[in-house]
């Protein structure tokens, strides 16, 4: 009997330690997803304790999936893009400018850089750019995660200026 009552002690005590840890899960993941480039040579990166992320699959009413992602500092320097016709894991050129029979753009796949201060919002969405080299490059998605690479040069209109945004990567959160 005082061995049984001695075991019965133990066990016990182990349920109480095991359920008194921490699930570490939760910050794995947190700290999985983040977002990094070089803009203009300055470093852009976000992660799990500062990253605000909308990542989406939208159904559009063909049937297709367009693909779009915000990413956003505390700061309010935002990078975002939209991919029209998502096809999961591949290559996917930015802004190519080439035109079609009827003089319209083949590739209305764009991406965004913003900041509030000062305030600008550069776009690979304009007629007259190049597009040479802007690229999206999807490495992973399972339905949980999207990851992928990119870079792009984009135009802000209104100021005339230009940023470079090279060496991207990143690993976001698909909100469903």
């Amino acid at each position: 009997m005082k061995n049984l009552f001695s075991s019965l002690v133990v066990a016990f005590s182990g349920l109480i330690l095991l359920s008194g840890c921490n699930n570490d899960d939760d910050m794995v993941q947190i700290e999985q997803e983040f977002l990094k480039a070089s803009v203009d040579g300055e470093e852009f990166m976000v992660n799990g304790s500062n990253l605000i992320v909308q990542c989406q699959k939208l159904t559009t009413e063909f049937g297709s999936i367009n693909l779009k992602v915000k990413v956003e500092t505390e700061e309010g320097k935002t990078i975002e893009f939209l991919v029209l016709n998502y096809n999961g894991k591949r290559y996917y050129p930015i802004g190519n400018p080439t035109p079609s029979l009827d003089n319209t753009f083949l590739n209305r796949n764009w991406m965004n850089y913003a900041e509030t201060s000062p305030q600008g919002f550069w776009s690979t969405n304009h007629k007259n750019m190049i597009g040479d080299g802007d690229f999206l490059e999807i490495t992973e998605d399972d339905g949980i995660y999207l990851s992928g690479s990119f870079s792009f040069v984009a135009l802000d209109a209104v100021g005339a200026s230009w940023r470079s945004v090279s060496d991207g990567n990143f690993k976001i959160k698909i909100d469903w």
